[in-house]
């Protein structure tokens, strides 16, 4: 027969028991949630950035202006670099400097 001191240590198996599958139910529900609490965060932000394609062709024009400006930067660095001989070859005319 049982003793009260069985029933008692029985009673304290079974809450701990009780109290570990509890607790780790309880991680697993806390988990899944912080998991699908994330994934609704980030998506919800991912929403607002280009797709892959989307990227690729803004970079398409960005890349097209740089190589216009670049393009134009070259040609006005002529122009300025071929005024500036003229400009000298006219002071030196008007102000009769000697050649360097």
């Amino acid at each position: 027969m049982l003793t009260q001191q069985d029933l008692k240590q029985i009673g304290q198996l079974i809450d701990q028991k009780l109290e570990e599958k509890l607790e780790q139910k309880l991680e697993e529900k806390l988990e899944q949630k912080l998991e699908e609490k994330l994934e609704q965060k980030f998506n919800e932000k991912l929403k607002y950035l280009p797709s892959k394609d989307e990227f690729y062709e803004a970079m398409d024009k960005i890349m097209g202006e740089l190589q216009k400006i670049r393009d134009e930067h070259a040609i006005q660095s002529y122009r300025v670099s071929d005024h500036e001989e003229r400009i000298t070859r006219l002071e030196e005319a008007v102000f009769k400097t000697p050649s360097q």
